[in-house]
């Protein structure tokens, strides 16, 4: 199952992100896009390490299919351990489903991770030690474009994952924020 397609000639093709990153600038601070071409999740988890040693996490819900509300909810104080756990437990979930993103972020402010609903991550903090791990890891340095037109996928077998994701903790749930509607 693949979260994103891209339209070419009346098909649908999975995309396949090319392995490399690059150094965004932004009016805020710059983060590194990362296109890994597969296991998301695992570099979402190692990366974390670097920003740890308390995390929370931010599951934002963009598009519902009714079984749970929109929103943004964020977990109590984790530890590394329990975001593993987390990623393991909702990988598939997590990475093959484009009704959310998935955002680990530092209790101290060393560093956010975002996995958008592109399967892109971007990863805020220690930027260097970041791209010394993914070169490392076999990715380069290098540019991507998320193709347009595109589609996104809300898969019907991943409902009942989704209630069981937000059944997890006591999430705190605040509304959507402007730029997370699409």
């Amino acid at each position: 199952m693949r979260k994103l397609t891209k339209h070419d000639g009346g098909s649908d093709i999975p995309v396949e992100w090319p392995n490399v990153f690059v150094r965004e600038r932004t009016t805020g601070p710059d983060p590194l896009a990362i296109a890994p071409r597969e296991d998301a999740m695992g570099f979402l988890y190692d990366l974390a390490g670097f920003i740890g040693p308390e995390y929370f996490l931010l599951y934002v819900l963009i598009a519902s299919r009714g079984q749970v509300e929109r929103g943004r909810y964020e977990s109590p104080p984790l530890q590394l351990v329990d975001v593993q756990i987390f990623i393991e437990e909702f990988r598939d979930f997590l990475a093959n489903d484009a009704r959310h993103e998935f955002w680990i972020g530092s209790t101290s402010n060393a560093g956010m991770l975002v996995y958008d609903d592109h399967g892109i991550i971007f990863a805020y903090g220690p930027l260097d030690d970041f791209e010394r791990f993914l070169v490392a890891r076999g990715l380069a340095s290098g540019g991507f474009e998320i193709p347009a037109p595109h589609t996104h996928y809300f898969h019907a077998l991943y409902d009942r994952c989704a209630a069981r994701l937000l059944a997890r903790w006591e999430w705190r749930r605040t509304a959507l924020q402007r730029q997370d509607e699409r």
